[in-house]
């Protein structure tokens, strides 16, 4: 009679707490499948494979064991108990994992837990689309393009199309072939423009919801080198070394944000941008509430900043600024200034104005490649 033999491996404690890190975000804590709320773990040609999903994105990532031997196995463990018994186990250390059909062992120097499991069959497997293109990208040019324009996306229940981040490829005014990222809540607006990569020009444009872009951002961050991007009507792709993101994506049609964004301003102006940060905040304390408006009068070289708040006070300050054209008194959100500033990320930046009822260009004084449009407020 065969004799059944549970499957046996040993994972570096470190390795598995860095791949739970990623895994376990992507799982939604309230699951109404129970098997969600698991990680899928499959030993397949020497890798323990791990997945995480929330229906929505799927999360894959591996390990390599130190027996190349290892039979081919699977399993799904809590991912959250699973995660916190790593995190408390010895930096360091090896831990041994075993399973049988209705639970998993862990064993680590003296320490040793058991787990309920459920089979992996239950887990919901990765759905593969037809991709439209697959092409490789410098990380940190990609994590540049959902980063910075993250911060201006919407989180409308009716306008669902704007939670995320649109993502297609135009051709400029030089006849360049650019890969482009935009956001808008309909208050501000956020677009980053990069050189096309090989290979990107034919994928479809697409919007990728707000989860995926945070976890793209995280999955992306401090990385070298190229990543492969794949990208279908209906999904994403992202493969950073042994870790790969799929999404699904928006469905729905994003609006046409060129025409929000002011092709010519009667004013420019040049300012520094920790300074005006620093002022924006200063005044804006009065306020009591971050959204209050603060009023910006270009005049001369000098950019005043004002808030009145009949309740408390009055606030004021000037900044040095490089001022082209008529004096403008207008007001912005002080919440949505900074949050703008933050983004830009540029020592000095340029700010374009029209009359104070038209939205105001910000982009770094060097470079147009990012650039913020911004609503005003009545003062």
């Amino acid at each position: 009679m065969a004799v059944s033999v549970s499957p046996r491996i040993s994972l570096p404690r470190d390795a598995l707490v860095a791949a739970l890190g990623l895994l376990t975000r992507t799982i939604e804590r309230r699951n109404t499948i129970v098997a969600m709320a698991n990680v899928l773990i499959s030993v397949r040609g020497g890798l323990c494979h791990l997945t995480a999903s929330d229906l929505d994105i799927w999360t894959t990532t591996s390990i390599a064991l130190s027996d190349a031997l290892s039979p081919d196995a699977a399993t799904t463990v809590p991912a959250q108990m699973l995660s916190d018994i790593s995190k408390k186990l010895p930096s360091g250390s090896e831990l041994d994992l075993s399973w049988g059909d209705k639970e998993a062992q862990i064993a680590c120097g003296r320490a040793r837990y058991r787990l309920n499991t459920l089979p992996a069959i239950d887990y919901p497997s990765l759905p593969e689309p037809e991709w439209g293109a697959t092409f490789a990208v410098d990380a940190k040019a990609l994590r540049n393009l959902f980063d910075k324009a993250s911060f201006a996306m919407s989180n409308e229940e009716v306008r669902y199309y704007l939670n995320g981040v649109f993502l297609h490829t135009i051709v400029d005014e030089n006849e360049a072939s650019c890969l482009v990222s935009v956001a808008t809540d309909g208050h501000r607006l956020s677009k980053v423009t990069m050189p096309a990569p090989d290979g990107s020009a034919k994928m479809p444009p697409v919007i990728v919801p707000r989860k995926a872009v945070g976890e793209i951002v995280r999955l992306l961050d401090g990385r070298d080198g190229d990543v492969e991007v794949s990208v279908s009507d209906t999904k994403l792709s992202v493969t950073a070394g042994p870790t790969r993101l799929l999404t699904k994506l928006i469905e729905g049609t994003f609006p046409d944000y060129a025409r929000v964004i002011p092709k010519n301003g009667s004013r420019r102006a040049i300012l520094d941008a920790a300074a005006l940060a620093a002022a924006a905040d200063r005044v804006s304390t009065v306020s009591g509430e971050r959204g209050k408006a603060v009023k910006l009068t270009f005049e001369g070289t000098t950019l005043r900043l004002e808030v009145k708040n009949p309740d408390a006070g009055d606030a004021e300050e000037e900044v040095q600024a490089e001022i082209e054209g008529e004096p403008l008194e207008i007001g912005f959100n002080a919440r949505y200034l900074a949050e703008a500033l933050r983004a830009v990320a540029a020592d000095t930046i340029s700010l374009r104005l029209g009359d104070p009822n038209d939205p105001a260009v910000m982009t770094s004084a060097a470079s147009a490649d990012h650039l913020v449009v911004i609503m005003p407020m009545r003062v």
